[in-house]
């Protein structure tokens, strides 16, 4: 799990060949000023649903960076169990992309991303910035 995971609340339920879920339960906590969950919170989870599904086709010593992440909110949400449901999309050797629906517990489309991934290979090399 990731340590963002703790922070925001939600779960990754599953993760493996190209696809994961995330579970998150939207609260009060979670709302902006009108009582609506704040889009930062849906944004947050498809980005893990989408990241959790390319990890998982990555091979030992890779890693990748999310250069590009866009989102469409397509409905309210106040208080509700969220499913984030991200797959791949499509790969190549250093750049994939990948989306995620996330949906209410009646299986209702509350919001739909799309992302692209850069793949790397770790180094355990510090920066100078002492990153």
């Amino acid at each position: 799990m990731p340590p963002v995971a703790s922070l925001i609340g939600f779960e990754v339920k599953s993760a493996e060949n190209g696809q994961a879920v995330v579970e998150f339960k939207a609260t009060r906590q979670h709302t902006n000023t009108f009582g609506i969950l704040q889009g930062g919170m849906l944004c947050t989870i498809a980005d893990a649903a989408m990241a959790t599904a390319y990890a998982s086709t990555l091979g030992p010593g890779e890693t990748f960076t999310t250069v590009e992440l866009k989102i469409n909110f397509v409905k309210l949400v106040r208080n509700a169990r969220l499913h984030a449901r991200g797959q791949v999309v499509t790969q190549g050797p250093t750049m994939a992309l990948t989306q995620c629906d996330v949906l209410d517990e009646t299986g209702q489309l509350i919001a739909h991303a799309t992302s692209t991934c850069l793949k790397s290979t770790r180094t355990n090399k510090r920066s100078s910035a002492g990153e």
